[in-house]
C-alpha cells in the first residue's frame, strides 16, 4: 500500500486536476482491497473506502408492520 500510496503522490504532484479532486480528506475506512493480474505484466489494485460523514439514507417503508412507531 505505502509503494502505491508514492505512486499516487507523485502523480498528484505533476497534475493539478488530480491533485484537487483528491485533496479534500473525503475517505473514511478501507471496507475492501483487491489485487489481481489483468496480464502478466499488468495489476489491477481495487480499493473500497467508505466516504467519510456519509449517512445511510433510511428507506421510506410503506404498509403497516410492527415498528412501534407512529404514521404521519
Amino acid at each position: 500500500m505505502e509503494h502505491i500510496s508514492e505512486h499516487l503522490k507523485t502523480h498528484a504532484a505533476n497534475d493539478s486536476d488530480f491533485r484537487s479532486l483528491i485533496g479534500e480528506p473525503r475517505m473514511g475506512k478501507v471496507c475492501d482491497f483487491c489485487v489481481s493480474e489483468v496480464l502478466r505484466s499488468l495489476k489491477k489494485v481495487k480499493v473500497t473506502v467508505k466516504q467519510r460523514h456519509y449517512i445511510e439514507p433510511v428507506a421510506n417503508s410503506e404498509g403497516g408492520g410492527s415498528g412501534g412507531g407512529s404514521e404521519f
